[in-house]
């Protein structure tokens, strides 16, 4: 599906015992002024990696 940025646009929620694979992607022409809403807090630095947990404790997280 593709559509503006401006459509607000959500999903259902996932019942199944399956993941969900979402991506939001933005383009924009190399010649076009750079919109300084999507590049982050400090868009000259490159963000320090996450801290990753497993699945499991993901979830416990979350509740499910």
């Amino acid at each position: 599906m593709v559509f503006g940025m401006y459509l607000m646009h959500g999903s259902l929620d996932n019942l199944s015992d399956q993941f969900w694979l979402s991506c939001d992607t933005c383009y924009q022409l190399v010649a076009a002024d750079v919109d300084w809403r999507h590049m982050g807090e400090y868009p000259d630095q490159i963000p320090k990696a996450k801290k990753h947990i497993s699945i499991q404790d993901a979830r416990g997280n979350w509740g499910i």
